[in-house]
């Protein structure tokens, strides 16, 4: 049986031994969620760019402030169904396949529209694998 004196004089040693290594005690940090960007690219064409930890299965979102004529897969899509609502701007991207968005960074849509530059992201939906 361990004396209550000698358990304490061990948690100490191993609290010292942590801090002077510049350990800590506390749990795994968690994946970040992943993050969708639009930028602008040339005359007619915008980027939807992802940000992910985790593999990804579908992606939804809406852009707003263009009229979308044409979406793009990427190589990070490739093989994903992907499909637009000209009245509201709303993307589905999602592989009937069982593929995933490897974690990364990079991008996942390339959108032919009107304004590129005026698109404003908003209504984000991700589904992890």
């Amino acid at each position: 049986m361990v004396k209550p004196l000698m358990m304490l004089r061990v948690t100490v040693i191993v609290v010292l031994v942590l801090v002077v290594t510049g350990m800590t005690l506390s749990s795994p940090s968690q994946a970040a969620e992943p993050s969708l960007t639009v930028m602008a690219g040339s005359k007619d064409r915008a980027t939807v760019e992802m940000q992910n930890e985790i593999p990804i299965s579908a992606v939804q979102f809406a852009l707003t402030g263009v009229k979308i004529t044409a979406l793009h897969t990427t190589d990070r899509t490739r093989g994903f169904l992907a499909k637009f609502n000209e009245q509201n701007g709303r993307v589905v991207l999602l592989s009937t396949s069982g593929d995933v968005i490897a974690p990364g960074k990079g991008p996942v849509a390339e959108i032919v529209c009107d304004k590129p530059g005026a698109a404003v992201l908003s209504g984000v939906k991700i589904v992890g694998k």
